[in-house]
This record gives structure tokens, sequence and C-alpha cells, in this order.
């Protein structure tokens, strides 16, 4: 039974050191493989059980766990790979043929709204980053719905200019709830792991 607890550990501690050294391909991958679930599966289900005016925003919007999680592990530097997996996602799911230029620029903004979340919270003197004082899910939490909130005016802003007011209200509230739920179940999932890790650690 230790042999086999021992080996569960090691598999988590590996896993977790290989992401580490391979952040940029790590992110990317994981970025898109939750955007494929999203249009595989969480879209038809929303159309399904909501019908057509939910289409453009989900419920349970899983990539935002990921921007969020790796502007805070990795800083600044996580849009180098969330810029082209947001990219890359988008045209596989969304091709445009006009505006390109809007797109481009919402792509970068959406990209980089988990990191001046946090860059902002921290000029605000409240460092949320792994090295600050402020070592709280919570505030984790918190850094993602400002970053939420940043990716839906950019988003409103550069595509949805044609929408009225009750229309923006509508989608508003579904492009937080589902960013929100979408990194709370995200961070739910590595919360187990990390405890996981941390019991057969101490076996």
């Amino acid at each position: 039974m230790k042999h086999k607890i021992k080996i569960s550990y090691n598999i988590i501690k590996s896993t977790l050191t290989a992401i580490s050294t391979h952040w940029f391909v790590v992110v990317i991958i994981t970025y898109i493989g939750l955007f494929v679930l999203q249009a595989s599966v969480t879209f038809p289900l929303q159309r399904a059980f909501f019908g057509e005016p939910t289409s453009y925003a989900s419920i349970l919007f899983l990539p935002h766990s990921v921007r969020v999680i790796s502007a805070w592990l990795l800083g600044p530097k996580a849009i180098l790979a969330l810029f082209p997996a947001t990219m890359i996602s988008t045209y596989l799911y969304a091709p445009v043929t006009h505006h390109e230029p809007a797109l481009y620029i919402h792509c970068l903004v959406s990209s980089a709204s988990a990191v001046i979340a946090f860059e902002f919270l921290k000029l605000m003197k409240m460092n949320v980053y792994p090295s600050g004082k402020m070592k709280s899910w919570r505030n984790v939490l918190f850094a993602g719905f400002l970053a939420s909130f940043i990716n839906l005016l950019s988003g409103i802003y550069f595509t949805d200019d044609s929408l009225n007011i009750g229309r923006i209200v509508e989608l508003s509230l579904i492009y937080i709830i589902g960013d929100t739920l979408g990194l709370i179940v995200s961070m739910f999932v590595l919360i187990i792991l990390f405890r996981y890790g941390r019991y057969f650690e101490n076996r």
C-alpha cells in the first residue's frame, strides 16, 4: 500500500515539475483543450437548456481558469502563451472574415486580462502573486473576477457594438458568472490534487 502511495505522489510531483519546465506548451494545450471541451460539450448543452440567447457566452467557461492560474503562477510572460492559444481557439470555432484588427486587439486584451488584474491589484498594494503576502485562494478568485470584467469590457467594445443595452446586460451577467464558475471548478480540482499530494507526501 505504501509503495502505491509513493508512486501516486511521485506522479503528481513529476507532473507539476514538467508543467513548470514546459509552461509555454502546457498553457497552450490546456487552454485549447478546454476550449474544445466548451465547444463540443458545454455550448451544445447550454443551447439545449437555455436556447440561443446564451450562445455567445458560457455559464461555465473553463478556459478563463487557464488565463487566471497561468497569470498567477507565471506573471506577465503568461501572455506569450495565452495570446496564440486564444487566437487559435477563436479561428477554430469562430472564424471571422471582417474587422480582423479589432479581433486581434480583443484576443490580446482577453489574453492579458488576468495579468492586468494581478498587476493592478499589486499596484494597489494587494500582491496576490505566490511571492506576495496575500496567499489565499479567495484573493485569486477576486483577481479572476476582475479579469473577467476586463475581458467583458473588451468583448463588448470590440465585437459586440451592435448589441442593445438589454442584450449587453444579459451577456455581461453570463460572462462574469461563466468565468467565475469556470475558475471555481478548476481551482477546486487543483486544491484536491494539492491536498492529495501533501497527504501522500506525509505518509
